[in-house]
């Protein structure tokens, strides 16, 4: 299983995307406080995922531990959806002790006018 495929399946409509939330016109009022909105989803879609690929590997988190050299503390922590955003090198090391494959896809918004035949995104595959 892809890393990429279980934060696709994991990743539901955000609440605040509905006309007239609550939460919309909070982002609407203060940009800064979306983003810190924002962060902290993908911080927990990029938790629940590795948890996820923990447990269909059938692994404990002290097995991660031991395969990817970090502390069993760090394993809880990544695997946790407060705090701060993980680091690339840790995320990577933890896939790899799970067997996984982690990608990243980097997708460009298209703009009114733009060019049609420049790429919309691009994948990058890291382990």
């Amino acid at each position: 299983m892809e890393f990429n495929d279980m934060i696709s399946k994991d990743q539901h409509p955000p609440r605040d995307e509905h006309p007239g939330s609550f939460i919309r016109e909070l982002r609407k009022a203060n940009p800064a406080g979306a983003e810190l909105l924002n962060r902290n989803r993908a911080r927990a879609n990029i938790a629940r995922s590795l948890r996820k690929m923990r447990k269909a590997q059938g692994m404990t988190q002290g097995q991660v531990s031991e395969a990817s050299g970090m502390t069993q503390p760090m394993i809880s922590r990544l695997e946790s959806p407060l705090g701060s955003m993980p680091t690339l090198d840790s995320v990577m090391r933890y896939v790899t002790a799970c067997n996984g494959h982690l990608s990243m896809d980097f997708r460009l918004e298209q703009e009114a006018g733009g060019k049609e035949d420049a790429p919309q995104y691009s994948t990058a595959s890291l382990v």
